[in-house]
């Protein structure tokens, strides 16, 4: 049933996503690496001893070159910059123009956890260390929300899906991304296995149960 919310994720076919510019690659490469030293120095220094001034030293730049990335040291440690619900809402519309939603959605979480693996290992480390960092994820998370929602039904309408059910869709679809995202981090916590791995064990887990 190709409107089942456990469709297979892996289909061939892609099309390409769009070529990044030097700046871009530039910028996110520095993005990059500031975020990956705040990880860093919070789990070999502690939480309480990691300053904006020493991320910025570690990631070889200057302190107002860090602000141009992140507002706090807690965002440069969790990873969410100014235009982190920008780049959460162009994911979808990258996405193949004939993908079913639901697919896209597994699909952005699957790319989620596999961009960077070992990054990925250092946020979770940190957050299951530092639980009291999830208040951050929670400030941002109603603008992620709300900017997937209005990408995916944006996509969903140029298939020809009404708005509205477009629009109650993409809700319950963003939604479930989040339960996919956090299951398959805590799942591969727990059984020490890949990011990957477990997000295919929370979908089969979800189809048992549809």
């Amino acid at each position: 049933m190709t409107d089942s919310p456990v469709t297979e994720a892996r289909s061939a076919g892609r099309s390409a996503p769009p070529r990044e510019g030097l700046r871009e690659r530039k910028k996110r490469r520095t993005r990059n690496e500031i975020h990956v030293a705040a990880l860093e120095m919070v789990l070999d220094d502690g939480l309480e001893n990691v300053t904006v001034e020493r991320i910025a030293e570690r990631a070889g730049i200057s302190p107002r070159t860090f602000f141009n990335y992140f507002p706090t040291k807690e965002a440069a440690i969790l990873g969410i910059g100014p235009d982190s619900v920008e780049r959460y809402a162009d994911a979808f519309l990258a996405r193949p123009v004939d993908e079913h939603a639901w697919e896209s959605v597994v699909e952005s979480v699957r790319e989620s956890l596999n961009r960077d693996p070992e990054r990925h290992e250092l946020r979770r480390a940190v957050l299951f260390r530092y639980p009291e960092l999830m208040r951050g994820l929670l400030t941002v998370f109603h603008d992620l929300r709300d900017a997937g929602t209005d990408a995916l039904a944006r996509r969903m309408e140029t298939q020809g899906i009404e708005p509205g059910e477009a629009r109650r869709l993409a809700i319950v679809y963003i939604n479930l991304s989040s339960t996919l995202l956090l299951s398959s981090a805590q799942l591969a916590h727990h059984e020490q296995i890949s990011s990957d791995e477990a997000l295919d064990k929370v979908l089969t887990i979800i189809a048992m149960t549809g």
